[in-house]
């Protein structure tokens, strides 16, 4: 087992969507987000997840972590099948009412798209599976931690994360601003 953890970034315009290879090659992704990028003339919309199939050869992902149901996080949502995700971490405590009234209108069938997607994975992880993401061993020593913020906002983010918790790879703070935080 390699002692090295793998964190990519990438700058998806409205925010980060992640990557971490940890070192016992599991396969971790927060967030995702899609860019766009003026290549050669042409519009083209970056996947993450299609760039992590086709560049880096990944098969299966072990662990997602969906911050929140906003679209600048679920933009590759219609991506997530095709890598077969053994565990999704999201928010548990949205009603399916409240998730659509915190979209737009035009965000209606990504929205559609993740609630069907949280629905297959329903079942709680038991504490011996190799999948349980709080047991360090089960990713090569690499400690998940998990956390419920209140409320959207930058500032309330970074100081939960800044005075709660001390993460392996401390810099996952989501760069990701709304119109109404100022």
């Amino acid at each position: 087992m390699s002692n090295r953890v793998e964190v990519v970034f990438w700058d998806v315009q409205h925010g980060s969507a992640t990557y971490i290879k940890t070192p016992n090659n599991r396969h971790i992704v927060v967030d995702l987000g899609t860019g766009k990028y003026s290549h050669a003339n042409t519009n083209t919309t970056f996947s993450p997840l299609q760039y992590l199939k086709n560049a880096y050869n990944v098969s299966q992902l072990d662990y997602v972590v969906i911050t929140h149901p906003h679209r600048d996080h679920l933009d590759d949502i219609y991506n997530f099948s095709s890598l077969a995700p053994k565990v999704l971490c999201r928010p548990r405590g949205l009603s399916s009412d409240a998730i659509l009234k915190g979209g737009r209108s035009d965000d209606k069938d990504k929205l559609d798209k993740y609630m069907e997607i949280s629905k297959s994975y329903s079942m709680d992880i038991s504490e011996q599976s190799y999948d349980n993401p709080r047991n360090p061993d089960n990713w090569g020593g690499l400690n998940i931690s998990t956390f419920r913020a209140t409320g959207c906002n930058q500032n309330n983010i970074n100081n939960f994360i800044d005075n709660n918790l001390d993460y392996l790879v401390k810099p996952l703070k989501y760069r990701h601003f709304h119109k109404n935080d100022g």
